[in-house]
């Protein structure tokens, strides 16, 4: 599943991802890592209502043959991921849901996630943070946690499918803001494996990260 239906608000007025980089959008260099994985059976893209045909025109374009809908996504991620779960193939035995804003994922990282995700029936893609992280309440400190045990999440985030269908329905009830898929099998109590990532698979959120996306494609051109 790759969730495309981002709102872009920070972007000033830039569509992150079809921006073009070297003549390829965003969102086809994300695609195509996983079009091309041997370990992936099929893909859906959920997308804004009002980015879906173009998306569409993009994956004929680029003959992307894995990909079996590309949906209007809802107005959360959430929702996003559920409609894009609605239109998965029966025979599907585990999600694998990305950013498409994240097109620099490697094919070791997909496959190494993979691979923990049949393990452990759960596993995520992430970095050691670098920097000291700090709780803040109030503007003021409150604790400095152990930077040993901290790690920023990415994506891929894989599931087996049950698990994660047990999740999504877990969290109709839950009240809490749902920042990523983890969350929502950690709520069950499910252990989720890490998987060790690249720093370079940055998510485009702000007109700098797609200028450093820039340079890691030009640089490898």
């Amino acid at each position: 599943i790759i969730a495309a239906a981002g709102s872009s608000l920070r972007m000033n007025g830039i569509n992150k991802l079809l921006f073009e980089i070297d003549g390829v959008p965003v969102i086809a260099r994300t695609i195509d890592k996983f079009n091309k994985n041997d370990n992936i059976t099929e893909i859906v893209i959920s997308a804004k209502s009002s980015d879906v045909d173009t998306i569409k025109k993009i994956v004929s374009r680029y003959n992307f043959t894995k990909v079996r809908a590309v949906v209007d996504g809802g107005e959360t991620r959430a929702q996003s991921v559920q409609n894009s779960v609605s239109a998965s193939s029966d025979k599907t035995e585990y999600f694998a849901i990305h950013d498409g804003a994240r097109p620099l994922i490697t094919s070791r990282v997909i496959d190494e996630t993979i691979k923990n995700a049949i393990i452990h029936h759960a596993a995520v893609a992430g970095v050691r943070v670098k920097d000291t992280i700090k709780v803040v309440n109030g503007g003021f400190i409150e604790s400095t946690p152990e930077r040993s045990t901290l790690w920023a999440v990415h994506t891929p985030q894989i599931f087996e499918k049950a698990l994660y269908l047990e999740a999504i329905a877990s969290a109709e009830s839950c009240e809490r803001e749902i920042t990523d898929d983890s969350m929502l099998v950690e709520m069950l109590g499910i252990k989720v494996f890490m998987v060790n990532d690249e720093y370079s698979n940055i998510k485009i959120t702000t007109p700098d990260d797609l200028s450093i996306v820039e340079q890691y494609i030009k640089g490898d051109n």
